[in-house]
Order: C-alpha cells, then structure tokens, then sequence
C-alpha cells in the first residue's frame, strides 16, 4: 500500500513540475555580461530588461570567478523598476554565497532590497546579510509597520546556496529558505501590491541609498522573481545540484530508524522530496519489503543489522552528482524471560564514574529497556545524607540533584545510594545499590559541566539551589553552578491563559500577534514584604516607531512555582491615541506631553529586561530598557511588587523622566540593553550587553560603577555610561569595561562569542559570578545555538569587577599572600579589545583575539610579547608595559589580582585579571576621558598541588576572600551548601537557539548494553 502511494506521489510530481510557473525575471550571472556590465533578462515573457551593474554613477564590466559575479563592495546591481509592482504573492530566489557579515551597526548590507527606498517610505521588501541573514517588509515609512524576522540559519561563507523568500499575498506570510528549507517564517502587515513606489530595485545596495551602508561582498550566481509565492515542493524543483543534494541530506539526517526492535515496525518511503529505498544487511533477521514494513525474526543471541536507506530526488529535480544514503544499525536483542528482563533493568541503571565522585551528581529519574519496551521511575536514598544528601525533584526535571560534600583531607568516602525502580512490566518494586565514593578535595576538581540553553539568564539562589529564568520559558536549576537541569511550570504550559488579558490589550499587534515567542528576559526576586517570590516578566509587542511592550509581575510561594499574575508595572509604546489603556496619565496627569516619547533617540524604549534590587534602605527598584531610549530605574513598592506610585521624578534630558525615573546608560539609539546590577563592597556594578544578540552581532558584556544605585555610573576610565549623543558605533569604543571577548588561549574548550543577556549573582560567601548565554564560533551545523556559562568574578585593588579565565569549575582560590618565585613563570595573556567583535569566518577571523606568550621573569622584568616591568605586593600584581609585539595591544600599566584556577581542559592554571593601559583611547564623540584603560587576564600551567594545596601544610590554598555579601540575589534560606567541584553524570552536553535541554534518560537493554545517554531538544 505504501509503495503505491510512493509511486502515486513520483505521478504527481511529474504532473505538477510541468505547472512550475515561470519567472518573471531570471538572471544567469554565471556566463558573465561581455565587458557591457549588462546581463540579459532569459525569462520567457521578456516584460523587463536587462540587470546593470553598477558602482551608483555609471555601469561597470563585472568581475567573474567561479562562475559567479564577485561582488566586492564597489559596485551593485540594479534591476528594472516595476517587478513587484501589483504583485501581492511573490518569489525572490538567488543563488549566493557571502563573504561577509557587517560587524557594523551604522553601516548596514543588504542583499537585495526591491520597491522604493527606505526614504520614500512608500514600501519596500529586503533581505539583509548585516550582522545575520533577515528580511524585513514594510508599506511606509522608515520602518514604521515593518515586518522583520531573523533566519534560523545563517548563509554559508564557504559555498553557494540558494536563498529564496516567499509571501503569500492571501496569508501575508513570509518565508525565507537556504537550499529548500524553511529557515524563518512570520507574517507580514503588508504585501508587495501595497508599494507606492517601486523604482529601486537592487542587489548588493542599501534600501536607505546615499547614508554611507556598506553593499554587500560576496559571489552572485542568479536571480530571479516569480509572480507566487512557490511552495517548498516547487523551491526544490529549483535548487541546482548541490542545493538538492543539501536538501536530501538534511531529509536523510531526520530520518528516525529505531536502535532496536524486538517487533516489526515501519520505515519511511519518502520525504518532502524524495524516494526512499530501504535494503537490510540481514534479511533472515529484518527484512523490508516495498511499502516499508520491516518484518523482525528473533534469534537467540544479539544481532545487530545494517538497513540502508537511499534517497532519489522527485521528478523535475536536479539529481545529486552522489547519490544520497543512509546506513542505521538496528539491534534485535536476544528472547528473554521475565527473570532476565528484570535483571537486565535493574543492571542498565548505573552512575558514571562512580569511583570519582568530585562534585554533586545528576541521578535519574528513569531507567528504560527501550528494545524490550520496559521502563520504570527510579527514586533515590542515600546512606549517608550527611556526605550526599538526595534533593526534592522538580516539576518537569527528568533527573535528581543529589548534593555532595567533599572532605577536604581523607580518604575516598564510600556513599550507598540505592534506587528503588517502579515499573509497571513487573509486580514488585526492583531495588539496587550503587556505592559510590567521594573523593577528597586535595584531589583536586573536574571539569564536566551539563549544559542547558537559557537566553537571558537571570539568576537567582534559593534553599541552597541555583536558579536560572530565561526568555521563551526556559527554565533550569543546579546545586553547584556546573550541572544544569531543566524544570517547568504552569507558565511552560498556560501562558496564553495566564497573560490573555493584558497580551490582548496592549502587547498584541498585527504584525506581532502570538505571545508565545514574546516572553522575554524574566528577573525573579524574594519580596520581604509579600513572603512571595516575584517574576518581572516583559511581554513584547515591538513595532516601530512605537515599541509596545509591557513589563508585567507575577508572584509565587515556592520559587519553581506555580505563578500567578498580579498585574502591569510599566508600559512602553504609548501615544496619545493609546495612552489611557495604560497608567501613563495616572503618572503624568491627564493631557500630558507624550512627544519625547514618539522618538528612540529620545525617551522611546521598549520595556524589557527588568532586574530587581533592594538597595541598602530595604528600598526596592527595577531597572530596565532596551537600547533607543537607554537604560531607567523605578522605585517599586515593597507592599506590592509594583510601581511606586508615591515617588515623582523630574524631566531632565540625559537625567531622569517623569514616567520612567532615573536614566541609568544609553540612549540617543546606542547599543546597550539587559541591565543587571550587583552590590559588592561601596560600588554598584552595572553590566549591559552592547549590540546585537546573533552569532556575528557583536553581543558583548560592558561595565560601569556608581556609589548608589540611582547613578550616576561611570566606567573604567571615568566616561558616563549614559550618552549624551548618537555614536557612530558604540560596540567598537572603549565605552564601558569589555570583560569578556573572543580569545584563543590554551585551557579554554572553545571560542565563544556574544556573550551577554548576562545576570550577576553575589552568593552567601561573597563570590560574584557572572552566569550569561553564548554562542559559539563555528561556520557549520547550529550557528545560533547559545547555551549557560558561569565565570566567576575577580575584584582588582581598585575596586572593578573582573573575570577569571575560565569557566567556573569550583571556586577561584587564593593564597593570602604570593612571592615573586610563585608569580613569576610565562603566561598566556589576552587582552579584551574594545573596538573589535567577533563577524564571522569561524577560528581564523582576525576578531579572534590569540593569546600572546607574556614572562613575568624572577628579576621583575617582563619579555616575550611584551617588554617591561612587573611586581606583586599580597594578592595584588603589577605591570608596566613599555611595549609589545604588534597586534599584542599592551602597553601602560595594568593592576589586577592573582589567584588559581581549573582550566577547562583538565589542568590547573595561576591566573590573574587586571584593569589599565593606554591602548584604546577611543571612548565615543561625547567622552571626557580618554585614557584607555581595558580588561586583561593571563594564565599560566601549574600542577594540582600547587592550586589546591597539600593536606596537612600551611601554605594550602583557601577561597577567595570578599567583602560582606549583600544584594538582593544571594536569597540561600537554608544551611545547605552546594560543593565548590562537581563532575556530570547523566546529562549530556546540549542546546538550541530557542529552545531548552527538556529531558535526560537512562536507556539499556540487555547482556552487555551498557547505559546510554539520551538529550533531546526542542525549538
């Protein structure tokens, strides 16, 4: 039946390949223009004519290479005016490759941009390859009503694709596609019919002609336009050879095989655009017939068959030089008895390295025969609580934090930890005991980590138990800050209930209508006051000039839930036409004056990114903004968790504003959002992200400081964080301390980049850590794909927060005092450049910064890559840089801290941070300082007796001392506290660009299948 039905599908794909519309325009760039600088217009109708390339004063001769026009940022192509006049379905498909991201924020690239110009704000279409690849769609001015997303997936640097976008002028809906697949879909206000204008129509120029945007660099191959939107099946009919061969290997990669069977079951005979063979190494053992069925024979030992699957593409399209396959291996597991299942149950729950316990440990939940079909719930006792104490399971969590505490000096302790396996395939609870042994600390710690993805992690502690709430409800707790497991709650899955209200009566927008994807960057505080936990939640409408967003609170009795919504705090996006819907006028008083608010560069924000803190009166604020109008703070009232109605503010430009109270950072359109403050010793310490969250937006950690909470801040080198004017590009000045970059250095993992959404903790022994999402530098796989770090804080001797070099793995250590034999040594130092960020071309961009070979010699003098003098007093170190190699970036002096550290490769590393230098002077047009000062680190190899100590001597290292902790997120209500080292168990390393790691199981089956670690993701 299913083999006709395939056949019946190849039919019907012969039929509907020959109703492929045609273009409307179709350019060949591959057999270049002649020397005319014209390409010739081979679509069958012949209605327009030719493309031209241009530099913007008179047609160019292009250059060819590999057969594709080379676009080098000198010249662009324009095409004839009217393609899309009257059209409200559309097709805009190119085959391209990109050079580059624009890692500026003034100068813009667009790919193609049709209709008017931006200027004449009568409608216009584009897709951009600025910092990420997006289209944005809009019928009026200056982006007013625009339509814009973001693609999943960025366009390859290394290899040509096809890139089509579609609207469908019944749904409004837009669609961006790499290679045939869907990669962004979201829904317009408008179609191409609404255009008034549609003379500039370009390749490679900006949709704002004559305001300085770079064009775009990279190779172009063609472009056409079709008068419908295309559907996938058609787009595939499109795609040359490689795009097909893309395509079907990404269908083949999705196919889900079995790992086991023990009954027969069924496989696919297709794809969205493909056949699919099947054909068995073992057809005694599987054997699949034509419609798919695989038809299983036990045997009585473990057979383990290869089934291949090949892919042949539909009819009308292009058919791979390679053909596509797929080998899966399918284990038909052995007959057993009831006796042997159980055992085989009780025998696949296990613990990884049970016989080095370092660190708390991530039991499951769950253990799984899944050839078998057996599954039970695992619970969990220990023998001793006092070394390994069993926690409460969490709502959702698919494993059980189980807390250890290491003796500092001893031998390995022995811990019983017996598990109990209720399983509905047998009568009787099964139990087993797994004795596990907890290693001393003088062993030193581990560097495993279980990750989870998180944007915008707020962090919070509670009960000895860290918490982490993010955008899009992404939720995750850990016992140690290295081993993450997710929870959930009511807001995970009656969100649309819970905010239908207040979503549908302000929020909501045409363009925008789902709050789904519109619950962003939640901040979570324990009121005093209520005895309640409360979320600071912003739901976001967005829209432009008007950023409709509002920041709503929500309050619970146990932190993980569930919530409960109270009501607004503030709005933003309010004109006078709308305002009464909000409390605006309450605050203002009736008629007030809204123009201030009309502008971006003005007091225009949009409300999101709340951060919540006691001050040291027992007052309560919230700070937050995003970007345009800067960053503000208003005084909350305790009692309720809102708006403090009593306390009035006064306008004053660059100051304070009636509605939103003190302006904290930014404003006049810079950069700058995600507030989060921490007090530490006399300074509040204010950390924005600069720039834009993607892979190549540049998404970096800034810094400022000010004695109270309501500011002034200022930063390293006395500049104020709140600007006074537009900058031309405040993601590459010296505005603000940088303290993490992109850097290669030995003891690192990976090469992060835009680091931010970050969230600073002071815990109950005074550490500050740093917990932020990243993304990664690579050019392959999951571009977008962000997940939790931690780094812990470092304080210089004058008084900036600074960070270690490595992720947390245990806490930083220090010597109460250090001789120059134990400092002096060569180390690896890396230098967070100011002006630079991280645009793409994977490890070799030169926005990488290398770590630069640097000696602090015994005699107090420094060589290698930096010549001058250096010096330790205590804990504090020196250096004075006369010079440096060219593009090390040292020079002045730096004065920092020292202490130890795990590396995140497995070693031990003396390390230290530091502040100063002269280098980058450059700290935006309206700065009153220009001093250059910047944050470094350097690290240097040391064996594990060295970093942790010797038990039994006196020069053993301790914790980093700190001030007396204070801060409204060190929130720890009980005595339990969690190890300074752990080592992941069960959770496997994962993440994805908006999603969570949802869940973690133990699966086996028998004679000899050990555990298996399943993570599993959603989007």
């Amino acid at each position: 039946m299913q083999a006709s039905a395939a056949n019946a599908g190849s039919e019907s794909e012969t039929s509907y390949a020959s109703e492929m519309p045609s273009p409307v325009v179709d350019y060949d760039f591959s057999k270049g223009d002649n020397g005319t600088g014209e390409v010739s217009n081979s679509a069958a109708s012949q209605t327009f004519g030719s493309a031209r390339i241009t530099d913007g004063k008179s047609t160019q001769a292009g250059r060819y290479e590999d057969g594709a026009l080379t676009m080098d940022g000198k010249y662009y192509v324009d095409l004839p005016d009217g393609i899309l006049q009257g059209k409200s379905s559309v097709t805009v498909s190119t085959v391209v490759k990109n050079n580059e991201f624009n890692s500026s924020s003034s100068q813009w690239t667009y790919l193609w941009s049709m209709g008017g110009t931006g200027q004449t704000a009568q409608g216009s279409w584009a897709t951009s390859t600025h910092t990420s690849l997006y289209t944005s769609l809009t019928s009026r001015a200056n982006g007013e009503g625009e339509s814009y997303f973001s693609a999943s997936q960025n366009l390859s640097m290394d290899q040509f694709q096809t890139l089509t976008a579609t609207i469908d002028g019944a749904s409004k809906r837009v669609t961006l596609y790499i290679n045939g697949k869907s990669v962004g879909s979201s829904v317009a206000s408008a179609t191409p019919a609404d255009f008034l204008d549609n003379t500039h129509n370009v390749i490679g120029e900006s949709r704002y002609p004559g305001v300085g945007d770079a064009w775009f660099k990279g190779s172009l191959r063609s472009f056409s336009v079709y008068d419908s939107a295309l559907s996938q099946e058609q787009i595939a009919r499109i795609l040359p050879k490689d795009g097909v061969e893309d395509l079907l290997t990404s269908q083949a990669d999705a196919i889900e095989v079995p790992a086991s069977a023990t009954s027969d079951f069924t496989l696919p005979v297709s794809t969205s655009n493909a056949t699919v063979r099947w054909s068995s190494s073992d057809s005694g053992t599987i054997a699949v017939d034509e419609s798919g069925k695989a038809l299983v024979t036990g045997r009585p030992e473990n057979t383990t068959v290869t089934l291949k699957a090949t892919l042949t593409p539909h009819d009308g399209m292009a058919v791979p030089a390679v053909p596509i396959e797929r080998s899966f291996s399918v284990l038909v597991p052995q007959r057993m008895n009831d006796d042997d299942l159980r055992s085989a149950l009780v025998g696949a729950l296990t613990i990884d390295d049970a016989d080095d316990v370092r660190g708390d440990l991530l039991l499951p939940r769950t253990v799984s025969l899944d050839a078998y079909g057996i599954s039970g719930d695992v619970t969990w006792k220990s023998s001793n609580p006092e070394v390994i104490a069993i926690a409460a399971v969490s709502k959702g969590s698919q494993s059980v934090s189980a807390v250890v505490k290491r003796p500092e000096c001893s031998a390995a302790l022995p811990v019983d930890l017996v598990a109990t396996i209720d399983s509905s395939a047998f009568d009787q609870p099964l139990t087993k005991t797994i004795t596990v042994k907890v290693q001393p600390q003088s062993l030193g710690v581990d560097t495993d980590h279980t990750r989870v993805s998180v944007h915008d992690p707020s962090i919070v502690k509670a009960n000895g138990v860290y918490y982490s709430f993010g955008s899009h409800r992404a939720f995750a707790k850990s016992t140690d800050l290295q081993h993450w497991q997710t929870f959930t709650n009511n807001l995970n899955t009656d969100y649309e209930k819970i905010f239908s209200e207040i979503w549908n009566s302000w929020p909501k927008q045409d363009s925008n209508p789902d709050v789904t994807g519109n619950m962003w960057a939640p901040d979570v505080i324990f009121n005093k006051a209520l005895g309640k936990w409360c979320m600071y939640m912003s739901l976001n409408g967005g829209g432009f000039p008007y950023q409709k967003s509002v920041m709503v609170l929500l309050t619970a009795d146990d932190i993980e839930g569930d919530w409960t919504y109270v009501g607004p705090v503030a709005y933003s996006g309010f004109q006078a036409s709308n305002a009464a819907s909000t409390d605006v006028y309450r605050v203002l008083g009736d008629n007030a004056d809204l123009s201030r608010y009309a502008s971006l560069e003005d007091t225009g924000i949009n409300m999101i990114d709340a951060n919540v803190q006691y001050d040291e009166q027992g007052n309560l604020w919230m700070s937050f903004g995003s970007w345009f109008g800067g960053i503000w703070m208003l005084k909350l009232d305790s009692s309720t968790g809102l708006r403090d109605y009593r306390t009035v503010y006064k306008t004053v430009a660059n100051v304070s504003d009636a509605y939103y109270g003190h302006k904290l950072a930014g404003g006049h359109g810079n950069s700058g959002e995600g507030s989060s403050l921490v007090k530490k010793g006399k300074w509040w310490y204010l950390f924005l992200s600069y720039g834009g969250l993607s892979q190549t937006g540049g998404y970096q950690i800034r810094e400022f400081r000010s004695s109270s909470i309501t500011g002034p801040y200022l930063d390293q080198n006395g500049n104020a964080a709140v600007y006074s004017e537009k900058i031309a590009d405040d993601t590459k000045i010296n505005r603000g301390l940088k303290i993490l970059s992109s850097y290669q250095q030995e003891g690192s993992s990976e090469i992060l980049t835009s680091q931010g959404g970050n969230s600073m903790l002071l815990d109950d022994d005074g550490q500050v850590y740093n917990v932020y999402h990243t993304r990664f530098v690579r050019t392959t796989g999951n571009l977008e794909e962000h997940q939790v770090r931690v780094q812990q804080m470092m304080t210089t001797p004058d008084g900036w927060l600074v960070s270690a070099p490595y992720e947390y793995s245990g806490g930083l250590r220090q010597k109460s005092a250090y001789t120059e034999d134990a400092v002096a040594g060569e180390y690896q130092v890396v230098v967070h450049d100011p002006t630079v960020f991280y645009s793409g071309g994977g490890a070799t961009s030169s926005s990488i910064y290398r770590a630069v070979t640097v000696t602090l010699n015994k005699d107090g003098s420094i060589s290698g890559a930096a010549k001058g003098r250096w010096n330790v007093e205590g804990t504090s170190l020196t250096l004075k840089i006369d010079e440096s190699q060219k593009g090390a970036l040292l020079h002045g002096t730096y004065v920092g801290t020292v202490g130890e550290q795990a590396t995140e490769t497995g070693g031990y590393a003396r390390v230290f941070s530091m502040v100063g230098g002269d280098v980058f002077p450059a700290s935006g047009s309206d700065a009153s300082y220009s001093t250059g000062k910047v944050a470094i680190w350097g690290s240097k190899s040391i064996d594990v007796d060295e970093a942790i100590g010797v038990c039994g001597t006196d020069g053993r290292s301790t914790e980093i001392s700190t001030d007396t902790p204070t801060g409204a997120n060190a929130q720890d209500k009980t005595s339990i506290q969690a190890s300074s080292s752990s080592k992941g168990r069960i959770l496997a390393s994962t993440g994805s660009p908006i999603g969570i790691l949802l869940a973690v199981s133990v699966a086996a089956s028998c004679a000899g299948f050990g555990l298996r670690r399943i993570s599993r993701r959603q989007r």
